[in-house]
């Protein structure tokens, strides 16, 4: 390869940077919107659940709140329609009310 290609590849993968930026997986909210604040904890997996980017990602699928009040929430998934592994729903126990 002559000196001047390889002086230009550096400018050359500056110019697939977006386009691997647009292939990045979109998170869902619960309803089904598209979120722009959320980012998949798993982006090398065809499904994964979101959090924000200031929260930490769980193994389990919840989201660990950084603001330091240690509440725990599911936020995102990269399949609009929440299938698994992000159709974890927390189960409310009418038991005593």
């Amino acid at each position: 390869m002559s000196r001047r290609w390889l002086s230009l590849a550096p400018i050359i993968q500056l110019l697939f940077v977006p386009l691997a930026l647009a292939a990045a997986a979109s998170c869902y909210t619960p309803s089904g919107n598209a979120s722009t604040t959320l980012i998949p904890c798993n982006p090398g997996d065809p499904v994964s659940h979101c959090c924000s980017e200031s929260d930490f990602c769980l193994s389990n699928g919840l989201c660990l709140n950084a603001g330091g009040n240690n509440g725990y929430s599911v936020q995102g998934c990269t399949d609009k329609n929440w299938g698994a592994p992000c159709d974890m729903r927390c189960a409310v126990s009418k038991v005593g009310m």
